[in-house]
């Protein structure tokens, strides 16, 4: 009877695969850990960054998704660059990518330690990194190799908010929608 009851509570709390598909990936928004190209040091507490980096991501967690950057189905373009008072960073990818139909794809311009985001390789109307950038905080370090670690403040609020049905950051998207394009 136990198994029964446990099943009937799970299938109540998951209203459908679709759910916890979102779910999942709004878990995985919440944390990035990438490994690559890394020379410098740079910390970003949403929109203010500080350091001196070079960082081309090879492989890792990143905007919801694992990724191994040698196929490029998988990740298109991951670059930043920062020299203290000025920089940049751009993620671009396959449109036909889950990670693009999902709003993770931002282009960012930093001077004098503000960045400001615009959305160049958007096939969504309007898309832009908003909340999702501005919410991140991380660090990178390396030598030759290094390490980007980072959590998300306003992902973890939508993977909440999600839970009971509410999109924070409009980044839920039905098999059904991926499917169709």
């Amino acid at each position: 009877m136990r198994p029964v009851l446990a099943a009937a509570v799970v299938l109540a709390l998951l209203p459908s695969c679709v759910y916890t598909t979102d779910r999942g990936r709004d878990l995985a928004d919440c944390f990035t850990c990438e490994v690559g190209r890394t020379n410098g040091l740079k910390v970003r507490a949403s929109g203010l960054t500080l350091g001196a980096d070079f960082h081309q991501p090879k492989t890792g967690l990143a905007q919801g998704r694992f990724f191994y950057t040698e196929d490029a189905d998988v990740k298109g373009e991951a670059l930043e660059g920062h020299l203290l008072l000025v920089g940049e960073e751009r993620t671009s990818f396959n449109p036909a990518d889950i990670a693009s139909k999902r709003h993770k794809q931002w282009k960012t311009d930093q001077f004098l330690l503000m960045s400001w985001c615009e959305n160049p390789w958007s096939d969504w109307p309007g898309d832009e990194a908003g909340a999702a950038y501005y919410g991140q905080l991380e660090a990178t370090l390396g030598i030759c190799g290094g390490l980007k670690l980072g959590i998300n403040a306003a992902e973890i609020g939508d993977f909440f908010l999600g839970i009971f049905g509410a999109d924070l950051l409009d980044d839920d998207v039905a098999d059904q929608e991926i499917d169709a394009d």
